[in-house]
């Protein structure tokens, strides 16, 4: 991600408040069953003194790209997830 430029596009899994190692490594593990590890991305980002996981897929050059991955994305995903389009630009506002 870091070699991203700001106009790429990620998908925005989740975010999450439970920092907890073991709690990401359990999302992992389902999430190599279900996707290719290698698109996932577990940023860590503070919002004021809470720090948080947030979770993308994926850095995509144009939003048609972006959705159609997000198209392809596991039943589960999109059923469980609040999935988004997030502008790299965004994420290095809060990296």
């Amino acid at each position: 991600l870091k070699s991203a430029n700001g106009e790429e596009i990620s998908i925005q899994l989740f975010i999450t408040d439970d920092v907890r190692p073991a709690r990401i490594e359990r999302f992992l593990e389902r999430a190599g069953q279900l996707v290719k590890l290698a698109n996932v991305y577990v940023i860590p980002v503070r919002t004021g003194k809470q720090p948080r996981f947030w979770v993308l897929y994926g850095a995509y050059a144009s939003p048609a790209e972006a959705n159609a991955a997000l198209a392809r994305m596991p039943a589960k995903y999109k059923s469980s997830f609040k999935l988004r389009l997030v502008p790299m630009s965004e994420v290095r506002k809060v990296t």
